[in-house]
C-alpha cells in the first residue's frame, strides 16, 4: 500500500509492469532479472498513482485512477497481467486508490470517491472485483485512504476528515464498521499510515502541523476493539512550512510495532524511530546514524519488518 498524503504526487501516465525470469549463468545458482516493462493499462488512456500488493504465493494486483474512474488488472504466479477491469462506481473523479491482499490472493482495494467519501471493494482470488461498498463520511471531506490487511483478510482503512484522523475496521469476509475518529482536529494532518499484525492489532501513524511546529503521532487499536488515546511520538520539526517528515510504520507478527520519520532538528536532516512493544507503547525517539548528515532530499524514510 503502498499504499496517503493530502498533496500525493503523481505517477506516470501510463502504468507498467515487470515479471521476473532466471536467467542461467555458469554459477550453479539462477540469477533472477528483470524482463522488460509491459504496459497494463487500456492504450491511449491516462493513468495516475499506482498502487501494487503481492501475496506470498505470487499473487498480484494493480489499481490505478484512469481520469474518473479506478482500474484494476490482476496477475498470477508466473503468468502476466490479465485485462484491466474498472472497480469503482461512475462519476466525475475517483481518485487515489489503494490495495492490500491477504494471505490467500483476496484483495481490498479503496479509493476517494467522486462525491467525496471513501469507497471499496473486494476481488476474492482468482476472481473479479465485486460491487463497490460505501463508507459514509458526510461533511467530512475525507483525504486520500490507506489500507491495511493481515494474513487472514481483516482490514483497516484510515483517512483524513473534517473532524481528524478517521479510521473504520472490517474483519475478514466482513463489512466495513462505522468510522471512528482517532485524532482531534487540528491545522494540516499529512502522511497518514496503517499496519495491521496477523492477530488483528493496527497501528496507525501521521504528521500533525498546528501552524508552529510539525510532529508524528500514533495510534493503536487492539484486535476487536476501537484505536485508543493519541501518543506525541517525536519532537517538534524545526522548518518553516509543510516538512517532510514522512512516518511510516509496521508491525512483525508478534505485535510488536515500529515508526520512522524524517526530523529537522534546525542544522540538519535526522532518521528517527521508535519501537512499541505489543500491547505496550512507544518508547523515546532513537536517531538513526547517518554518515553523511545533512538535507533529506527525497520522499522520505521507507520501512520493511519481517516476522
Amino acid at each position: 500500500m503502498r499504499a496517503a498524503d493530502s498533496l500525493p504526487r503523481l505517477a506516470a501516465a501510463l502504468i507498467a509492469a515487470s515479471c521476473v525470469v532466471l536467467a542461467a549463468p555458469a554459477a550453479a545458482v539462477a540469477v533472477p532479472a528483470w524482463q522488460a516493462p509491459v504496459t497494463i493499462s487500456p492504450a491511449g488512456e491516462t493513468g495516475f498513482v499506482p498502487e501494487v500488493a503481492v501475496d506470498p504465493g505470487g499473487d498480484a494486483v494493480a489499481v490505478w485512477a484512469a481520469n474518473g474512474p479506478i482500474e484494476a488488472a490482476a496477475r498470477p504466479p508466473g503468468a502476466c497481467f490479465a485485462r484491466p477491469e474498472r472497480i469503482s462506481s461512475t462519476g466525475t473523479f475517483n481518485g487515489y486508490p489503494q490495495v492490500a491482499l491477504d494471505s490467500g490472493g483476496n484483495a481490498l482495494a479503496v479509493w476517494l470517491g467522486s462525491r467525496g467519501e471513501i469507497q471499496a471493494a473486494v476481488r476474492p482470488a482468482g476472481e473479479s472485483f465485486g460491487p463497490v461498498e460505501m463508507i459514509p463520511e458526510p461533511g467530512e471531506r475525507p483525504s486520500v485512504p490507506d489500507v491495511a490487511v493481515n494474513p487472514k483478510g481483516d482490514a483497516v482503512v484510515v483517512w483524513v476528515g473534517g473532524s481528524g484522523v478517521r479510521a473504520a475496521a472490517r474483519p475478514a469476509g466482513g463489512t466495513f464498521a462505522p468510522p471512528q475518529t482517532i485524532s482531534a482536529p487540528v491545522q494540516y494532518i499529512f502522511s497518514l499510515q496503517v499496519a495491521i499484525d496477523p492477530a488483528g492489532s493496527a497501528l496507525a501513524v501521521w504528521q500533525r502541523q498546528n501552524g508552529t511546529d510539525s510532529r508524528v503521532e500514533a495510534a493503536a487499536r487492539p484486535a476487536g476493539g476501537s484505536f485508543g488515546a493519541v501518543q506525541t511520538l517525536s519532537g517538534p520539526d524545526q522548518r518553516p512550512g509543510p516538512p517532510p517528515v514522512s512516518p511510516q510504520v509496521a508491525l512483525d507478527s508478534h505485535g510488536n510495532g515500529i515508526a520512522v520519520w524524517d526530523r529537522f532538528d534546525g542544522g540538519a536532516d535526522q532518521m528517527q524511530a521508535a519501537f512499541r512493544p505489543a500491547g505496550g507503547s512507544f518508547g523515546a525517539p532513537q536517531t538513526i546514524p547517518d554518515p553523511v548528515p545533512g538535507f533529506v532530499n527525497g520522499p522520505g524514510p521507507s520501512l520493511g519488518v519481517d516476522s
